[in-house]
């Protein structure tokens, strides 16, 4: 006897500790992985330590964001109970009543906020049970129940729908449902359920069975139906998640700007997360860095976090301000990321030849006049300089004239373009001319002077 107590304690305690234990998987990770996810089982921290360390052993890339490894994840769960601190609600028949918001797919938790694109998904997990009272049947009069011979229920309503929406918009229903956002949003899942019982109640029914005389001697009773009855349950569970809606122009590209001595003068410019690769050299950029957090215990839902990592890594390459020297081009791809999004480009390493020119509308100005510049080819962007300011223009720009800066210059990529222009400084003017009147006069006075001087002495 004592041994069947402890082996039933032991099987008990499997049981309960079952979504616990058998929701931290290592079947699908392999090699190091695979050793490390079973020491981590095996060793005396938290069952939540141990399920976020083994989250992340078998995410790779931590560099980029792999929305299908959650994804997979997610989906694939069997979420048959309410997640850990999810409240259940009851009513007259309904029981256990519960809904949540398990995920957004993809999504990225990045300095406190949710971030989502134009599309995603909403994953929910719902549930109840019910439960109505047995028939009763009298055994025979005058037994009765609340006043009733007989009782029967019949369920004539269950239904339940699982409703999505985004900033009040309807989106669907269901377990998992498509979203379309465009702004910053307030998702809102609303579980209703609607459950109708209807009631017969029969009472007893007195009437004369047996006549002397005609006169009653004897009553029977008869356990006819009295009135029907219709009880509800209509319960409404409701979730709500707020999330910012992330836009983002991605771009890359790699540019060849010059060459000399074998070496390739390359520019790389990118938006976000960037890999560049050549045949024996290569430029990686990583913006964030990635890792899965879990919760929803015991069930262990996966969601992604990025935290800024900034990080440049260059292998075979000579920085040369701002850009890159590269012995062989041969073999260059590109990819960049972002949160959301990747794309694989082309490089572009043909050397443009321009003839870039600037163009004034005259040669002299004065002070503070407006100097329209044309630029040619009028299709390119150009950095000019002038007088210490500096503007991005593309076909045309205007600067304001200042005295003792006569010189504009325009640059693209590595050619660049003069125009030396003429301006006048109005009080150096003035006291050039002074001093020349003061000159002229000074030497008339000396030449009557020296004319003069015998006939005085």
């Amino acid at each position: 006897m004592g041994k069947e107590i402890v082996f039933w304690s032991i099987a008990l305690f499997l049981i309960v500790q079952t979504p616990l234990v058998f929701s931290i998987e290592c079947s699908g990770l392999s090699g190091d992985a695979y050793n490390a996810c079973l020491d981590i089982r095996n060793s005396g921290i938290t069952e939540e330590e141990k399920a976020l360390l083994v989250s992340n052993l078998g995410y790779e890339g931590i560099y980029y964001p792999n929305h299908d490894y959650v994804y997979q994840h997610n989906i694939n769960l069997d979420i048959n109970d309410a997640p850990s601190g999810v409240e259940k609600q009851s009513g007259t028949y309904v029981r256990d009543a519960w809904m949540d918001l398990i995920a957004v797919m993809p999504s990225v938790q990045y300095n406190g906020s949710i971030y989502v694109p134009d599309k995603a998904e909403v994953l929910s997990a719902f549930d109840y049970s019910y439960q109505i009272p047995s028939n009763y049947y009298s055994s025979g009069y005058p037994r009765t129940s609340g006043g009733d011979c007989k009782r029967t229920y019949s369920i004539v309503k269950n239904t339940a729908e699982n409703k999505v929406y985004v900033n009040d918009a309807y989106q669907g229903s269901g377990e998992l449902v498509d979203l379309d956002i465009d702004s910053d949003s307030e998702m809102k899942i609303v579980y209703s359920i609607n459950f109708k019982v209807d009631i017969d109640h029969y009472r007893w029914d007195k009437y004369c069975c047996r006549y002397r005389y005609r006169r009653c001697v004897r009553y029977c009773y008869d356990c006819d139906y009295s009135y029907d009855e219709k009880k509800t349950d209509n319960i409404v569970i409701t979730d709500s998640l707020h999330v910012k809606h992330y836009k983002n122009d991605l771009q890359a590209t790699v540019e060849a700007i010059d060459s000399f001595n074998g070496n390739s003068k390359i520019a790389i410019d990118y938006s976000d997360s960037i890999t560049v690769g050549f045949a024996d050299s290569s430029f990686d950029s990583y913006k964030y860095s990635y890792s899965i957090n879990y919760s929803k215990e015991p069930y262990y839902v996966y969601s992604l976090i990025a935290e800024d990592y900034n990080h440049k890594k260059i292998d075979n390459m000579l920085l040369d301000e701002e850009y890159y020297l590269v012995k062989n081009t041969d073999d260059c791809t590109i990819k960049a990321f972002d949160l959301f999004d990747n794309i694989e480009v082309e490089c572009n390493l043909d050397i443009e030849e321009i003839n870039l020119q600037i163009i004034t509308d005259k040669l002299k100005y004065k002070p503070d006049e407006t100097i329209k510049v044309q630029i040619e080819p009028s299709d390119i962007p150009t950095s000019l300089i002038y007088a210490g300011q500096t503007i991005e223009a593309i076909g045309e720009a205007t600067f304001s004239a200042k005295a003792l800066n006569n010189k504009i210059v325009a640059t693209y990529k590595s050619t660049t373009a003069s125009r030396t222009i003429f301006v006048s400084d109005k009080e150096r003017f003035a006291l050039f001319w002074n001093l020349s009147i003061f000159g002229v006069i000074n030497y008339f006075i000396y030449a009557i002077v020296r004319k003069y001087w015998g006939v005085f002495t």
